[in-house]
């Protein structure tokens, strides 16, 4: 059997299909650090932690961050789906990194059954560490590395998430939006 590739097809085929690598760990794991440093690739588009088009009508109706592939219904999977297009749009590698997603595995990977997967491990211990002292001493070394004040980072990642929310999952939203604002006093 003669078999041949039409070589200007499958590259015509992944020029209009950028790659998506998913960064999967646990909170002070290393995504954010993973992530950036792909995204520095040549017409790299990062996402970092886009939560509320993760959780397109599961937040809402579960009220909570664990989803199953059973929970990536066709209209859930094409909303993600297209709200990474819309986001990436003309790049050729998409990099997506959202801790939370360590809790949805199997529901990520219905979304998305082509992305590349990278799943970072720490020892927990580290990660304790890692969080305590950011407890401790108030650092929170994203925003530090972001020149951006934790408070007002804080507020305003609470406040974009609540605006960017469909309007079908505005209801819970809103809480954690005030909650931000208000310095978690609400």
């Amino acid at each position: 059997m003669n078999v041949q590739f039409d070589r200007q097809g499958i590259r015509a085929a992944r020029a209009s299909q950028p790659r998506l690598v998913i960064v999967m760990g646990l909170p002070r794991s290393g995504t954010t650090l993973l992530g950036r440093s792909l995204s520095g690739w040549p017409n790299a588009h990062y996402l970092e932690e886009p939560n509320v088009v993760w959780r397109y009508r599961n937040f809402a109706r579960l009220g909570h961050d664990v989803f199953d592939k059973a929970d990536a219904t066709p209209e859930v999977a094409e909303y993600i789906r297209d709200r990474f297009r819309r986001h990436a749009a003309g790049s050729d590698l998409i990099v997506e990194k959202t801790p939370a997603n360590v809790l949805r595995g199997g529901f990520v990977a219905a979304v998305f059954p082509d992305a590349h997967f990278v799943v970072l491990r720490r020892e927990r211990a580290a990660i304790e560490r890692s969080m305590m002292r950011m407890i401790a001493e108030g650092i929170d070394g994203n925003a530090k590395g972001l020149n951006d004040d934790k408070f007002f980072r804080k507020a305003r990642i609470q406040a974009a998430r609540f605006l960017s929310a469909p309007v079908v999952d505005l209801p819970a939203y809103l809480p954690m939006a005030l909650s931000g604002v208000s310095g978690g006093r609400f």
